[in-house]
């Protein structure tokens, strides 16, 4: 990371897993005992599990958290289609029966909220509450939702994409406004745990 902090390092708490749902691996955090009752915090879209590191810490003394990745990021499988937004609220169903919970609390933000309002609407028996911070709420006919899901990823893909080094990728987002809230720590954990070395260096 060029010098400027040591490379960021989850609690001591999450288990790095691997579980096949929905046809993918979905990769996730485990914090906590099974004796807790569960919660899966699930991210927004571009993001990835180990951004919910600090929440999870504090949380898993009283919960099972459970963090995943969402299709097409972070370890999970990443297929080359089928990324509409019923998907993920499949993935999150289909995630939530692999490991055999019921009465599962979700804290969904942004497309993870999304992806909470789908799952626990067709699938009201598995879950207990949920927690929709900043949901991104389409019309919820078919076309509606796969026209949503082309515009979101058109302007995904138009999106910065490449940085010399950690250190720039944590700057840039530093001088974002959107950013503007996040601390320190989560915005190196965003440029260690959210990017991977390209073919150039």
């Amino acid at each position: 990371l060029g010098g400027m902090v040591p490379i960021p390092s989850l609690s001591a708490h999450a288990r790095f897993e691997l579980i096949k749902a929905n046809g993918l691996a979905f990769a996730y955090l485990d914090y906590g005992d099974s004796d807790k009752p569960p919660v899966i915090l699930l991210h927004a879209g571009g993001l990835h599990k180990e951004l919910w590191d600090p929440i999870a810490r504090d949380l898993c003394h009283y919960y099972r958290v459970l963090v995943m990745d969402q299709r097409g990021h972070g370890d999970t499988h990443k297929p080359i289609d089928d990324y509409h937004w019923q998907r993920f609220g499949d993935d999150l169903v289909a995630f939530v029966e692999a490991l055999g919970l019921d009465e599962v609390l979700v804290v969904g933000h942004s497309s993870g909220g999304t992806a909470t309002i789908l799952a626990t609407s067709s699938r009201p028996d598995l879950f207990g509450r949920a927690i929709l911070v900043e949901p991104a709420i389409p019309s919820l006919g078919e076309s509606d939702l796969r026209n949503s899901s082309r515009r979101i990823a058109y302007r995904a893909r138009r999106r910065r994409s490449s940085f010399p080094s950690t250190d720039i990728f944590f700057e840039y987002f530093r001088s974002r406004h959107r950013f503007r809230l996040w601390t320190d720590e989560t915005l190196w954990l965003h440029a260690f745990y959210g990017t991977h070395m390209g073919l150039d260096g």
